[in-house]
């Protein structure tokens, strides 16, 4: 019997523990055959991977605290980004498949066909409505499982950035919202990524190229709550989610200067 899947679904109950064992198996299936999938193609097309201090994402990722909420932000360059970026973490994550990301995808591409709409629910992925704004169901989804604990990543360009060696685009400021209404608040970590772009490009034809390096610079943590008090005080909610996401996209475009100084200047990954 296949798996159903609600396209135009809230996630009142979104956790692997309190779904079915036939979707929570699905699930482990999909998130797995995924990372491989990554870990594959970067060995096939890609002549070398880097990821500098890969060790602080991934102890975040399957050390802190219980209950402790984290969202990873980063660059979006390439249509591969997601499932090419969780390679940093190695396998590590199919061994503990609950503490894998939750992520937002355009709800127009993802969840287009009931095929599609399966395959990426299972891929713990929330549908998101561009145009909608920042106090769409996604958003407040995304607050939910933070709540609870889990991981959330966002891309808050919001869409592929098909011009990147021109700098980041605007960044959209429904993270801001999350970091300030999820409870406990929650560690943030930026992350900045260089060459998926090459790997896969965002026009036709899609087929993977043959590329000499890929290279994944992850920063340092940052506390929700002093992201959320940093500045001159105000009551206006507007004001203090544009901070925070100008203060992410700062953190972002260091990264990046970080990386190209890093590829002119080679050094030893962590």
């Amino acid at each position: 019997m296949a798996i159903k899947c609600q396209h135009d679904f809230r996630l009142y109950d979104p956790f692997f523990k309190q779904k079915s064992l036939k979707w929570r198996c699905a699930s482990y299936a999909v998130i797995s055959s995924i990372i491989a999938f990554g870990n594959l193609a970067l060995w096939l097309y890609a002549s070398s991977r880097q990821v500098k201090n890969g060790h602080i994402f991934q102890d975040l990722v399957m050390n802190r605290p219980k209950g402790q909420p984290l969202i990873t932000v980063s660059n979006h360059n390439s249509t591969v980004d997601d499932p090419l970026l969780w390679t940093a973490l190695g396998f590590s994550v199919v061994r503990n498949p609950w503490r894998c990301r939750w992520s937002l995808g355009a709800k127009e591409v993802c969840f287009s066909k009931p095929s599609h709409a399966t395959f990426f629910e299972l891929g713990r992925v929330i549908p998101t409505v561009r145009g909608d704004g920042i106090h769409q169901e996604a958003v407040d989804e995304a607050i939910l499982l933070l709540n609870r604990g889990d991981w959330v990543h966002v891309f808050p360009e919001g869409r592929v950035n098909e011009h990147p060696k021109t700098g980041l685009l605007p960044f959209r400021w429904g993270v801001g919202r999350m970091i300030m209404e999820s409870n406990p608040p929650p560690i943030v970590l930026p992350i900045y990524m260089h060459g998926f772009e090459d790997l896969v490009p965002f026009r036709a034809p899609y087929y993977p190229r043959f590329i000499d390096l890929v290279r994944i610079t992850v920063g340092d943590p940052l506390d929700g709550q002093e992201l959320r008090t940093r500045g001159p005080f105000t009551y206006d909610k507007r004001f203090t989610r544009s901070r925070i996401t100008n203060i992410l996209r700062k953190q972002i475009d260091q990264l990046r200067a970080e990386t190209i100084k890093d590829l002119k200047e080679p050094i030893s990954m962590k």
